[in-house]
């Protein structure tokens, strides 16, 4: 039997506009890809399915997972600890390390991403995904150094992601 890679729809929320994306999850997660090595966008989820149904792709019939990418441009622009979202963080974070690893990598992101586990680990504990009912949420306190670190993550994977994404 063969395996058969299932794709899932994401919105990407980018410039002020909606980009259809898909996206897989295996050994090594990533984006369906053009000819050129450039992440496929389609500007709705029907042209999405429509594009899959040609080629022979499996799309997931669950909702579209949303990364609003524009929110984390301007979280950048001005970057503020008490405006941390854990949680769309982090999906925004693991979303750009799986742009990178699609499209064959960005230096600045990939190595500021590996200085930045412990905002990572802070982000990831602070969804509270494991924590027992009778625990107190964790809620991050976050250094100058690490919103300033954040922020220059991000801008990196934005540039990354601007360059990557097909019209």
């Amino acid at each position: 039997m063969i395996d058969e890679q299932i794709y899932y729809i994401c919105e990407f929320r980018l410039r002020g506009r909606k980009h259809y994306v898909a996206w897989y999850s295996g050994e090594k997660d990533g984006l369906l890809l053009n000819e050129n090595k450039r992440i496929s966008s389609f500007s709705s989820p029907a042209k999405l399915m429509s594009y899959a149904e040609q080629h022979d792709l499996a799309i997931s019939s669950g909702p579209a997972s949303i990364f609003d990418f524009d929110l984390i441009e301007s979280w950048c622009g001005n970057p503020q600890p008490m405006e941390i979202d854990c949680d769309n963080f982090l999906n925004v974070w693991n979303m750009i390390s799986d742009i990178t690893s699609s499209t064959g990598g960005s230096p600045s992101f990939s190595s500021a991403d590996k200085f930045l586990n412990g905002a990572y680990e802070k982000l990831f504990h602070g969804n509270n995904l494991l924590i027992a009912p009778d625990e107190e949420p964790y809620s991050p306190v976050w250094s100058s150094g690490e919103v300033k670190a954040l922020a220059s993550l991000f801008s990196a994977g934005l540039r990354e992601l601007y360059a990557s994404i097909s019209a």
